[in-house]
Parts: C-alpha cells; sequence; structure tokens
C-alpha cells in the first residue's frame, strides 16, 4: 500500500520544526525510531518515523499498510523550495471583519527560501484519525516558525 502525501510549504527552518516535531510525536509514541536521511548542504530531510523496530521492519515490507489500531510509520521529506511562484484563489479573507475588502479573484503569491515539507501518512487527513493527528502535529510544529529557536540550538 502507498501512503497518503499532504505537503505544506513553511520558513520554518527544518531543523527547528524537525526538533519541535520530535517532541511533539512523544504524545503519540512516546519512545520512537527515526530512521535518518539528509544531504551535506542540508537543502533536504527524510525522515521516517516508527512506534519501534517491529513497525519499522513492517514498513519495509508493506509500506503504509495500517496495523490493528490505525497507525503505521510515517515518513516526513523537507526539500528547500528556492522560489515558490503560484496562482492561489482566497477562499476566506485575511480581514474578515470588513466584508466589503474581499473580492474573490485568483491572486498571485511569491515566496522565497521557503521549505516543502510532504507528510506521506497511511490515510487521507480527512478520513482517517491517525494521519489527522500527524498532520495537525505537523502544522502545530510549523506554526510558530523560527520564533524561539535557534537553527544551531537543535544541531545535537
Amino acid at each position: 500500500m502507498t501512503g497518503i502525501s499532504s505537503i505544506v510549504y513553511s520558513d520554518s527552518h527544518p531543523l527547528i520544526s524537525r526538533r519541535r516535531f520530535q517532541l511533539l510525536m512523544e504524545q503519540v509514541w512516546p519512545k520512537f525510531i527515526i530512521d535518518d536521511q539528509k544531504d551535506e548542504e542540508a537543502t533536504f530531510f527524510e525522515l521516517i518515523f516508527s512506534k519501534d523496530e517491529n513497525m519499522l521492519s513492517y514498513f519495509e515490507e508493506y509500506a503504509f499498510t495500517s496495523n490493528e489500531q490505525g497507525e503505521s510509520s510515517i515518513f516526513l521529506i523537507a526539500r528547500r523550495a528556492d522560489l515558490i511562484d503560484c496562482q492561489i484563489k482566497i477562499l476566506q479573507d485575511f480581514d474578515s471583519s470588513d466584508q466589503n475588502a474581499f473580492e474573490p479573484y485568483t491572486r498571485r503569491l511569491l515566496l522565497r527560501e521557503v521549505w516543502a515539507y510532504n507528510l506521506i501518512t497511511p490515510g487521507s487527513i480527512e478520513k482517517h484519525p491517525f494521519s489527522k493527528r500527524i498532520y495537525n502535529l505537523l502544522i502545530e510544529s510549523l506554526r510558530l516558525g523560527n520564533a524561539g529557536i535557534s537553527p544551531s540550538a537543535t544541531a545535537h
């Protein structure tokens, strides 16, 4: 079985977001293992989070097939995107206090030095409770951006 990807773009530095995500994952699995791959220039990392060695072995053979509790290993990939240039449609105005300010036109979004975080889970975040929980932890870890922790403090 293949997993379901959820992609989030953030300016949160991956060393910071990785540390925050690891701390939050302790709410799901108090002790877990991480299979880690990263490049020398720190332009990407790939992490496989597993509850234990048994789950990691199961993942290596069956990928994202859930166990009896609906859990499986999860895969988090972060890649640097030097420029994101995309068309977006605003579904909700940024300042909803002025109803006249919002017009539902397509807007253009230009961002530099952002990271694409690809979370791969066993199911859709809309329908699979475990996947939704993990996705929400990723969002929580990215929400603060780079505030509060310096990348050098997370280097161990």
